[in-house]
């Protein structure tokens, strides 16, 4: 292997994601050699291989996966269909990085992960808003022990969704709504920053778009230490981009704009009865060609797998759903 190694991209899925975030992104790494992509409509594909790709177009994911110039796929389907697709990646020995949530099910997001192990291949979920660089900073605040003993954050994400896809609504394809969709960029921060989660209290709710899935949810995590976390996720907002309020012993943060790819974003620092100003900056960082290259990283054996960290939102989502049917507090790790 060369001293920086170049690796094969295989697309199953093009769509706007692709279109707008991940194929520019593939296309700008230095280290990313082929670039095939794969859609049931093999026009799409092939318009998609043309505008990004230095690899193949393909109709069928079986002819994707036997083309041994490709090392890693990137899964960006409908909700539903990431699991049974991961596997069959997986299987065929190829490195997966699927986009959130992981699964619809924390049992198949399990599954996914059993497979990886067998087949020696790595698994990564795409959650690139944890590149993001507000949020970097964020972290690294609290890394540093600036604000103390964190013990309570809050976020909110939320945005308009009418007019978007229509698989998103389709409870067959996407598996909920904006829990589902929103809530895995929400917890990957919340669960990083507070811990490992003992119990869940939500609220489902339509309150706008009339659809088949979920509009809004409000959730409530507990935590072993006593911390906490409060959230909503919600495709009936005209707000885009998101909030968080992380509040420690010592200080606290708020940054507007990090959740989402908004043009720029802010931020307010609080230590003790110091209060800075609000700072902005269109510096968002690179957030899909640093996941890229924390896929890279894992490969090469230099970033740590995240298993337990994808059990663990897919368990408070779970969680969530039940809470919200049932009207009733969901402890974990049962």
């Amino acid at each position: 292997m060369s001293a920086k190694a170049q690796y094969g991209w295989g697309v199953i899925g093009c769509g706007r994601m692709v279109e707008k975030r991940m194929g520019p992104a593939l296309v700008a790494a230095d280290d990313v050699s082929t670039i095939a992509f794969c859609s049931r409509d093999a026009e799409r594909a092939t318009q998609f291989a043309d505008q990004f790709g230095n690899g193949n177009a393909y109709a069928d994911i079986d002819a994707l996966l036997a083309d041994d110039q490709i090392d890693i796929v990137y899964i960006a389907l409908p909700h539903t269909l990431h699991a049974q697709t991961a596997i069959r990646c997986l299987n065929a020995e190829k490195h997966v990085l699927v986009d959130k949530p992981a699964a619809t099910h924390t049992r198949d997001v399990v599954s996914m992960i059993q497979t990886a192990a067998a087949t020696d291949r790595k698994l990564r979920v795409l959650h690139q808003q944890r590149f993001h660089r507000g949020n970097q900073q964020l972290l690294e605040i609290v890394d540093n022990g600036e604000l103390g003993r964190v013990h309570l954050v809050r976020l909110q994400i939320g945005m308009w969704m009418r007019g978007y896809s229509a698989w998103r609504f389709d409870p067959k394809l996407a598996g909920g709504g904006a829990l589902m969709d929103l809530g895995p960029h929400a917890l990957d921060l919340i669960l990083t920053l507070l811990g490992t989660p003992v119990a869940v209290t939500a609220h489902t709710a339509d309150l706008a778009l009339h659809e088949k899935v979920e509009d809004f949810c409000a959730v409530t995590i507990e935590f072993a230490d006593g911390r906490m976390a409060v959230a909503d996720f919600s495709y009936s907002s005209h707000a885009y981009g998101g909030q968080i309020d992380v509040f420690g012993s010592e200080g606290s943060v708020v940054i507007r704009g990090s959740m989402q790819q908004t043009a720029e974003w802010s931020m307010l620092k609080r230590i003790g009865s110091d209060e800075g100003p609000w700072e902005t900056s269109n510096d968002v960082g690179d957030c899909f060609g640093d996941a890229i290259a924390a896929m890279h990283s894992e490969i090469a054996g230099s970033v740590a797998s995240e298993a337990y960290h994808y059990v663990n939102i897919g368990l408070v989502i779970d969680a969530a759903y039940e809470s919200a049917a049932t009207g009733r507090r969901v402890p974990l790790g049962r």
